[in-house]
C-alpha cells in the first residue's frame, strides 16, 4: 500500500482535471433561493444529495439512476419497479402477450392525469410510443429497455398494442422504463418538449427547477391520483461531488441524507448525534473498458493482459472501502456470476506484467485514462500501477455531463467508472447496451458475445438463461474486452433520523415515496 500511495502521488503531479458545465435552470425555474432541511412556516423541506447531476430532462436521453429517478418522481411508467426485479401494475393495468412473445395488448388505467389537469389514456400512451420509435438513435436509454419495439397500434381509448422484433424477457423491466407523456405536448413540442415545454408528467412529484450541476428542486403532488405518500412538501436532490463538503453539510443540518457517502471521511460523520450510517455490499460493478477502435494499442490481447496483471484489486478495494474483489464482469450473485472455483482468478503480478508488455506492440503510445472527478483516488492508483508497469497514462477526470459525451463518442483509450445490473439484471443496463449495441464505442465487435446477449435476452427460463450468461462470462473473461470487472464495493449510506420510506437497491437510493416521521423530524 506504501509502494501504491508513493505511485498514486507521483501519478496524481502529472494529471489533468477537466469539466465543462456552469449553470443552467431549466424552463419553469423558480426566482426563489433553494432552502435548507427542517420545517419553514409550517412546510417540511428536506435536502438530499446525489453524486451526478442531471444532463436532460428528457426521461428517455438519460443513462444514469440518477436521471431515472428524476423521469420516475415526475412521471409515471407503464409498470412501477421496485427495483429489485419485481413490478405492479401502474398507467398500464393489465396486458396479454402473445404465445410467441412478439406483441403485446395493454389495457390502460383509468383515472391518471397529468400535471395541468388533463386526462391520461391510451391515446398518450401510443403518443410515447410513436416519440420512442422516432427518437430511438438518440435517446440513451431506448436502447436499454426498447431495442426491440417494432411498432405501437391504438385500439382505443383504453388499449394499445405493441408489436416488436423479437422475444425478450425484459418485457416487464422496459414498461417499468417507459414514462408517460401528454400527447398534445408531444405534437405541440415534439423532441423540443423539455426545453421549451412544460415538465407535466402524472407523477408523485411537480418539477420545479433544474439548476445544472447544483440541485433540482420538486414539490408534492397532492393531487397525485394513486394516492400522495409522502408529508414533505419541498425535497432537493443537490449534486455535490466533494466529500467534505457532504461531510460538513450532514453535520450542520443541511442535508439530510447521502448515499455513496466516501469511505475516507466516515470518521466525519460517525457518532454525530441524529445521523445514521449504514453500509452493505453494493451490485455495482466497477471496471474499466478498452477502445479498440483504428490504432488502439489495447487491440493487442498482450498489452490486455498486461494491464490487468498490473493493477492489484485488492488493494484498490481498501481504497473504496471494502467490497469483494471480482475475477469476472458480474456482480456477485447476478445472472452468469463465476467466483474463483469456477473461473480462475487473473492474479496481481506486476513483474508479469511489465514482461507481457515488453513483448508486446506497445511502445510507449501515451494512454487516455478517463473517469469521473469523484473517482480521483482510484483512477490515479490504476494509473499508478499501470506506469510501473511501463504504461505511458495520462488522466483526465471530467464532470459526468462531460464523461457521457466522452464514452459516446469514444474519445478515450481506457475509462473507469461502475455500472449496476438495473433491477438486478445483467442485461439491460450492462450487457446488451454496453457491449451489443456498443452504446460507449469502444469499437470491439464479437459476434460470438452478441449471439449469446441475444440468445439469453429471449431466454424465458431462468436456469437455461443463467448458464448462457456464464458462458458469456467465460468468453469475456478469456477476451478481457471491451471491458475487465475490478471490483464490487462497500456501500455506505448516512442518514438523518427520521427519514422514511427511501428505497434502496443494487447500491442506488430512489426518493419517490420519501417522507419522514413528524415525531422525529421536528427539528
Amino acid at each position: 500500500m506504501k509502494r501504491l500511495i508513493t505511485l498514486a502521488l507521483v501519478i496524481c503531479m502529472l494529471f489533468t482535471v477537466a469539466g465543462c458545465g456552469g449553470s443552467e435552470s431549466s424552463n419553469g425555474a423558480a426566482n426563489e433561493e433553494a432552502g435548507g432541511s427542517g420545517s419553514s412556516n409550517g412546510e417540511i423541506v428536506v435536502n438530499v444529495n446525489r453524486d451526478y447531476s442531471l444532463i436532460t430532462l428528457n426521461p428517455f436521453a438519460q443513462n444514469k439512476d440518477q436521471q431515472w429517478q428524476y423521469a420516475e418522481m415526475v412521471y409515471d411508467a407503464l409498470l412501477a419497479s421496485d427495483h429489485g426485479g419485481n413490478y405492479d401494475w401502474e398507467i398500464c393495468e393489465s396486458y396479454e402477450m402473445a404465445e410467441d412473445g412478439l406483441s403485446a395488448v395493454l389495457k390502460i388505467a383509468e383515472g391518471a392525469t397529468f400535471r395541468d389537469g388533463s386526462v391520461c389514456d391510451a391515446n398518450d400512451v401510443y403518443a410515447t410510443f410513436q416519440f420512442i420509435i422516432d427518437n430511438f438513435d438518440t435517446c440513451a436509454n431506448l436502447t436499454t429497455c426498447w431495442d426491440n419495439l417494432k411498432s405501437v397500434e391504438l385500439i382505443d381509448e383504453n388499449t394499445i398494442k405493441i408489436n416488436m422484433s423479437y422475444a425478450s424477457h425484459l418485457f416487464d423491466n422496459a414498461l417499468s422504463m417507459t414514462y408517460i407523456m401528454s400527447a398534445d405536448d408531444l405534437e405541440e413540442y415534439g423532441d423540443k418538449l423539455w426545453s421549451e415545454g412544460p415538465i407535466n408528467g402524472t407523477g408523485p412529484w411537480h418539477f420545479v427547477e433544474w439548476v445544472d450541476g447544483q440541485y433540482t428542486k420538486y414539490t408534492r403532488n397532492d393531487d397525485y391520483w394513486k394516492g400522495q405518500k409522502s408529508n414533505i412538501d419541498t425535497l432537493y436532490i443537490w449534486y455535490m461531488t466533494e466529500a467534505n463538503t457532504i461531510a460538513s453539510a450532514l453535520i450542520s443540518g443541511d442535508l439530510d441524507y447521502a448515499p455513496n457517502f466516501t469511505y475516507d471521511t466516515l470518521a466525519m460523520v460517525e457518532g454525530v448525534d441524529g445521523l445514521e450510517v449504514t453500509s452493505e455490499l453494493t451490485a455495482t460493478l466497477n471496471y474499466m473498458q478498452f477502445s479498440f477502435k483504428e490504432g488502439s494499442v489495447f487491440r493487442d490481447p498482450k498489452v490486455r493482459r498486461a494491464a490487468v496483471e498490473a493493477i492489484d484489486r485488492e488493494a484498490l478495494l481498501e481504497l473504496a472501502g471494502g467490497g469483494v474483489a471480482l475475477n469476472c464482469s458480474y456482480p456477485v450473485d447476478s445472472g452468469g456470476y463465476l467466483d474463483e472455483a469456477e473461473l480462475p482468478y487473473i492474479p496481481y503480478d506486476p513483474e508479469n506484467a511489465e514482461k507481457l508488455l515488453s513483448e508486446s506492440s506497445y511502445n510507449g503510445e501515451e494512454i487516455q485514462f478517463k473517469s469521473l472527478a469523484n473517482r480521483e483516488n482510484i483512477v490515479v492508483s490504476i494509473a499508478a500501477y499501470m506506469e510501473a508497469a511501463g504504461f505511458n497514462v495520462n488522466i483526465t477526470l471530467e464532470d459526468s455531463a462531460s464523461f457521457a459525451t466522452t464514452r459516446s463518442s469514444g474519445n478515450y483509450d481506457m475509462f473507469y467508472v461502475g455500472v449496476a445490473g438495473w433491477d438486478g439484471d445483467n442485461l439491460p443496463q450492462y450487457l446488451s447496451p454496453r457491449i451489443l449495441n456498443d452504446c460507449h464505442s469502444s469499437y470491439y465487435v464479437n459476434e460470438e458475445m452478441n449471439e449469446l446477449i441475444l440468445k439469453a435476452d429471449a431466454e424465458s427460463d431462468p436456469e437455461k438463461r443463467n448458464a448462457i450468461l456464464e458462458d458469456l462470462n467465460r468468453l469475456q473473461y478469456q477476451e478481457l474486452a471491451p471491458l475487465v470487472g475490478l471490483f464490487q464495493p462497500n456501500g455506505y449510506i448516512v442518514k438523518r433520523d427520521g427519514l422514511e420510506n427511501i428505497t434502496t437497491s443494487n447500491g442506488y437510493s430512489f426518493y419517490r415515496y420519501i417522507s419522514v416521521d413528524p415525531d422525529v423530524w421536528g427539528k
